[in-house]
């Protein structure tokens, strides 16, 4: 899990989900835990963090307690995935996001 080291407030940026992005349902995404779709940019790809990433990959996922969110911007022609708190986040407390229910299929 990802816990803050210092109080952070709501809509403060986490950083970027950062990996490899990969056609989702190939042989490289088995037993991958580590995607988030894209949707938005071809509905088979995936950015995965299960080999290369960022602190961003160590967030948890909670069904109602989830403080932070992860959503995708464009910049300059290019599709980022990023997180920022939903709430206030104090010191010591767990980061967690809500996984979506795909996650589960």
């Amino acid at each position: 899990g990802l816990y803050a080291s210092a109080p952070l407030r709501r809509d403060a940026f986490l950083g970027e989900y950062t990996g490899c992005v990969m056609l989702h349902g190939t042989s490289a995404d088995e037993a991958d835990d580590y995607q988030f779709g894209l949707p938005m940019v071809d509905p088979d790809l995936v950015v995965s963090a299960k080999d290369f990433g960022n602190l961003c990959r160590l967030i948890n996922h909670s069904d109602d307690a989830w403080n932070a969110e992860l959503f995708p911007v464009h910049h300059e022609g290019v599709v980022h995935v990023v997180c920022r708190c939903v709430r206030d986040i104090g010191e010591g407390e767990q980061i967690l996001v809500h996984y979506g229910p795909k996650y589960w299929e």
